[in-house]
């Protein structure tokens, strides 16, 4: 192999599109704006889904699996299944394939795991979705014999073979943050040809064309490539999770409706799914502690205290009234919190922690969708008594005192929420909240007579 001056790996193109560096990137376009893209850790995307499915339907979907025959082969067993797959190209591409499949597998391999699945998760290339080659690159072994451009390519066609070839399934976080291209036309040629054959053959037959099509059947192999299996084997719970992750990753758009209303038309969902993907998405009435597990309360203390709370004020409140104010204590209360104070275990808050929650609700404030509106403040009562808790029942309530004028939780989140301004009046006498979003009316002080 010929000399070629090393180039740092700074300089090497991160971009999943070969060609385009990570700095000239296209930012993605999605509902008329650029949205903001950046590495999310599993734990962020957690947050990011549970806020983005509020008021949705919690789903149960297929998990990943651990283990498979495939992501148990040794590095020859999987190169030879590689060079067996009905990839289109020649002998050449095929030769390039082998080769590249080599180079990933032998950076897998400095990793602790079983399977190449461990390993894969091990690597930590789920957390850095954007910058993986660089990442890959810094880290190589024996980089300083190899040119950094050529491996480059070596590690995108490696990827591609290994995803296809069903070695390592990634997560959604990271597939959803690719600009993948052949990757999917070929997985859908890879994984379950017939099933993608039969759900052309119905787009053709109900005359489904266009960039709606073809990315409603990427979808489909997204699912699969997270999940493993056939076409039939998705899930209407696989479905609602695929959305909502789209979401998260600020890719949707039309297509991600079509993708579930295909799947429903072939009858694959079977035939008491719901006749579409806001149908599917849609709740019932949630139980108490399904409310609170929807927010992610990572203190299992506070978590009993909210679910004692919220079940005692059930019997008094409307549905809408109870879910707001769930709302409200869980996620703007307490999930703000353990967001800025990790680790934080007691509602009996710090006078500098309380008056930094109370200048982040004025300044960055969240509507609620329900408040306390039966005027009953819970003291400290209302808190749980008996083995399930060990925070005391005569400690401070998730709500403050009823004396306190002004303080009760729900009415703070209410008047200091979307707060209008001067340049956003809209009419005499009203005000509304700046921006695209809804619009709250707002009667204006009483002018004074003459």
């Amino acid at each position: 192999m010929s000399e070629t001056k090393a180039e740092s790996f700074e300089e090497v193109f991160a971009s999943d599109e070969v060609g385009v560096p990570a700095d000239r990137r296209t930012p993605y376009r999605h509902s008329g704006h650029q949205a903001t893209r950046r590495d999310l850790t599993a734990v962020e995307f957690a947050e990011l889904l549970a806020e983005a499915s509020q008021g949705d339907r919690v789903p149960t979907p297929r998990p990943t699996p651990d283990t498979w025959d495939r992501t148990e082969r040794d590095a020859e067993g999987i190169i030879d299944l590689i060079g067996k797959l009905p990839f289109r190209g020649n002998d050449a591409h095929y030769r390039r394939r082998r080769r590249s499949t080599r180079t990933l597998l032998k950076w897998l391999a400095q990793f602790e795991g079983a399977t190449w699945q461990e390993r894969w998760i091990n690597g930590g290339l789920e957390d850095v979705q954007r910058t993986w080659v660089n990442q890959v690159l810094a880290t190589y072994p024996d980089l300083a014999t190899r040119s950094i451009r050529s491996l480059t390519c070596e590690i995108h066609t490696g990827m591609m073979a290994l995803l296809v070839g069903q070695i390592i399934r990634p997560a959604y976080r990271w597939l959803l943050a690719q600009h993948f291209n052949v990757t999917l036309s070929q997985t859908r040629l890879m994984i379950d040809p017939d099933g993608f054959a039969r759900l052309e053959a119905h787009c053709d037959k109900t005359d489904r064309t266009g960039q709606n099509r073809a990315g409603a059947l990427n979808c489909v192999a997204m699912i699969l490539l997270n999940k493993g299996g056939r076409i039939t084997d998705i899930t209407v719970d696989d479905c609602v999770e695929f959305a909502a992750a789209m979401r998260v990753s600020h890719r949707a758009a039309r297509h991600v409706t079509l993708f579930y209303t295909l799947l429903f038309e072939m009858g694959i969902l079977g035939e008491d799914a719901p006749p579409n993907l806001a149908a599917a998405r849609a709740p019932g009435q949630r139980t108490v502690q399904q409310m609170v597990d929807s927010y992610g309360i990572v203190s299992p203390r506070v978590r009993e205290l909210l679910i004692a709370y919220l079940t005692i004020r059930k019997p008094e409140l409307d549905y809408t009234s109870l879910r707001g104010l769930a709302s409200t204590l869980c996620l703007t209360y307490w999930r703000d919190l353990e967001k800025h104070h990790p680790g934080i275990d007691s509602i009996d808050l710090a006078p500098e922690v309380a008056a930094a929650w109370k200048h982040r609700l004025k300044r960055f404030g969240r509507a609620s969708s329900a408040g306390d509106r039966s005027g009953r403040n819970p003291s400290g009562s209302c808190s749980p008594s008996g083995p399930s808790t060990s925070i005391s029942p005569s400690g401070p309530s998730p709500i403050p005192p009823a004396g306190e004028s002004g303080e009760s939780l729900a009415r703070s989140v209410r008047t200091s929420a979307w707060a209008p301004s001067a340049s956003a009046r809209r009419r005499p006498g009203c005000t509304s909240a700046r921006g695209r979003g809804p619009r709250f009316f707002r009667p204006s002080s009483p002018q004074p007579s003459d």
